[in-house]
């Protein structure tokens, strides 16, 4: 990663900007290209090594190696796409192009995880005798601290401006330099002691390959079918928005990604409803700015009265309050209303209940408002259910 930071220092214009999509995409650009460069020096080294020796491992290993030089290209090329800007047919910008160039890597390192699988079973079978030679020693533990240091700077600089795609090869890097380090440990075994394990080594190799692809690709899925948003991201914008002293409570919070940097949420937000309209609105502004420069998350906000001066709206929260909590401390209630009327009073509410949790929205609804109705006689309920995961 030090080499990143010196590089960006000389090439970069205002380095220290990671959230300005300039910054960022000259940040992938150099990353990518130093990995492509990389990545073709140990694929071009770990040949000449496979063939000095015979051994399939380390030529597999080569292979892979080259196809990291194509990750390493669909990165850069994903970096370019993905900061194009909003256009008619996409409102929300490309940023989500990343996680579709996350899953090609992914498809990639599958591929060829399935190819090294194949030949190593034919070595398996038909096992050869493996030269050792120093140089070759040299340049796998060469090829083993590279692999480190790409790991590293992938994942710092993946950090650094949020990418996905990073954090995908720098996993990726990491899985090279324990297959290498594998790949030496056998080719040493079967000098020293006659034991022709390149084959296997070979197969542990593929398959390691393999998960690591898998795992990438489910990630990337996830972002793509629209993942649950981190808690840290969720609890910092919960208090962000209750530490406003006009705001009595919030819910419904919905956070959608459209890539890094493309971050929108909705919220329902209570305040009193004494309030003047002007200064709800001025309110509710000064919020979603504030939310936008702290957190780069553009924010939505639903405003929700809140009556305030009606002590039997008051009373009945309380004792309706307290049936709810007897059923499950997890339910959470809000957009209490009353409705008046000669035939009774109507409660309305919403329910917010846990994804998990067992029973179905009717029989929640019924459960609830048989217990309401023993308790409160004269009043009817009115509830919506809303889950939250």
């Amino acid at each position: 990663m030090v080499v990143i930071i010196r590089l960006a220092k000389i090439l970069i214009k205002n380095h220290e900007q990671v959230e300005d999509t300039k910054v960022r995409q000259d940040y992938g650009r150099l990353m990518s290209s130093l990995g492509i460069a990389s990545n073709l020096l140990l694929s071009a080294i770990k040949f000449i090594a496979g063939t000095i020796t015979g051994s399939i491992a380390i030529t597999s290993d080569a292979w892979n190696n080259a196809t990291d030089s194509i990750a390493s290209v669909v990165a850069l090329v994903s970096f370019k796409l993905s900061a194009k800007p909003p256009d008619k047919k996409h409102p929300y910008g490309h940023a989500r192009f990343e996680y579709i160039a996350s899953s090609l890597v992914a498809l990639i390192i599958i591929l060829v995880a399935w190819e090294l699988f194949k030949t190593s079973i034919g070595r398996v079978i038909n096992p050869q005798q493996i030269a050792l030679d120093y140089l070759v020693v040299v340049i796998l533990i060469l090829s083993i601290l590279i692999k480190l240091w790409q790991w590293q700077s992938y994942r710092q600089t993946g950090k650094l401006i949020d990418s996905q795609v990073f954090r995908a090869t720098s996993v990726d890097s990491l899985g090279d330099a324990i297959t290498t380090a594998s790949v030496l440990v056998g080719t040493l075994i079967a000098h020293f002691s006659g034991l022709m394990l390149d084959g296997w080594i070979g197969l542990l190799v593929s398959l390691f390959i393999f998960w690591s692809g898998f795992n990438i690709l489910r990630e990337t899925a996830t972002s793509l079918l629209g993942g649950a948003p981190p808690e840290d991201l969720v609890k910092a914008l919960e208090d962000k928005i209750l530490s406003y002293p006009e705001v009595f409570g919030m819910h419904d919070l919905l956070i959608h990604d459209y890539g890094p940097g493309k971050m929108f949420a909705s919220v329902h937000v209570e305040i009193d409803a004494n309030l003047e309209s002007m200064d709800s609105h001025e309110l509710i502004d000064r919020i979603e700015r504030d939310v936008f420069a702290g957190s780069g998350v553009h924010l939505i906000i639903h405003l929700d009265p809140v009556l305030t001066d009606d002590p039997q709206l008051d009373d009945y929260r309380e004792k309706i309050g307290k049936t709810i909590i007897a059923v499950s401390s997890d339910f959470r209630l809000h957009d209490f209303r009353l409705m008046r009327s000669e035939e009774g009073n109507i409660i309305l509410f919403d329910l917010e209940v846990p994804g998990d949790y067992p029973h179905e929205e009717e029989s929640i609804k019924h459960d609830l408002q048989k217990r309401i109705k023993a308790e409160n006689p004269g009043i009817s309920c009115l509830i919506t259910i809303d889950r939250y995961y």
